[in-house]
């Protein structure tokens, strides 16, 4: 909170990224008042079930719509991070699954895989290893969604 206050004070437009399973409604208050005017939420999956189990989070989803709606009421704009992911199958469901959850925009991101340094943000992990064509069909179906929901880019 004092990040948030300290960076509005300058000037700043804070925003804060989070899993969303300690957006309390104390909290998103407490966020308001000092200043936050954004948040992204990460999302893994288009179910509750998968999202929670890959998170290890018993209701996020539901923790997440309700901070959404309170989101909404201080006009925080909420964004929905979505990993591109071998966790979403089907990325037609997407759609209806982040305005069930109170998004109304999302972004979609795919982790760097292998990195020539000693810094070790990227992810060997098998639920992001994509062949080109994969990645391809993928970023494909990524495109309809701005037919259907608004894709921050």
């Amino acid at each position: 909170l004092a990040f948030v206050s300290y960076a509005h004070q300058i000037g700043m437009s804070p925003m804060l990224c989070t899993h969303g399973g300690r957006l309390t409604e104390d909290l998103i208050d407490r966020l308001k008042e000092s200043g936050l005017s954004s948040i992204v939420i990460s999302i893994d999956a288009p179910a509750a079930e998968i999202h929670e189990k890959n998170r290890g989070i018993k209701d996020l989803c539901r923790t997440i719509q309700t901070a959404n709606a309170q989101l909404k009421k201080h006009k925080i704009n909420s964004t929905a991070s979505v990993t591109i992911s071998k966790l979403i199958s089907d990325y037609d469901q997407l759609p209806g699954f982040l305005t069930s959850m109170g998004f109304s925009q999302v972004t979609f991101s795919y982790p760097m895989q292998y990195l020539g340094s000693g810094y070790l943000g990227y992810s060997s992990s098998n639920l992001v290893q994509f062949t080109d064509k994969q990645l391809v069909m993928i970023f494909e179906k990524i495109k309809d969604h701005h037919k259907r929901a608004r894709v921050a880019k």
